[in-house]
């Protein structure tokens, strides 16, 4: 999360959340037939899901960081967003890269 606050690069890094996607891994992934149902209902299309995306692709945020689930922006604050967090997963993602390496070395 540092990197947005430094801003010295052109990238711009849009966090994006669609919601549910009608897609079908999104109803095989549950064996619950409610479940499934209720996914199928309220479920976007493939199409209209990206639109907002690609609205952010043609008119980019300011920001070098910004998040938004669907159309709308998100604060890059609260617990979604710890930087303390960030850093925790960051170096455990690390661990895991370096003991999966050493393993299969």
């Amino acid at each position: 999360m540092d990197f947005d606050q430094n801003n010295k690069t052109k990238v711009k890094y849009i966090l994006y959340n669609p919601g549910i996607v009608r897609t079908k891994g999104a109803t095989e992934a549950f064996s619950n037939l409610l479940l499934r149902t209720i996914i199928k209902i309220i479920a976007q299309p493939v199409n209209k899901a990206i639109e907002p995306l690609i609205n952010l692709l043609d008119n980019l945020p300011k920001q070098s960081l910004s998040a938004y689930k669907q159309h709308k922006l998100v604060a890059l604050t609260g617990k979604s967003f710890d930087k303390q967090n960030a850093q925790r997963l960051h170096d455990l993602t690390e661990k895991l890269i370096k003991e999966h390496t050493i393993a299969n070395a």
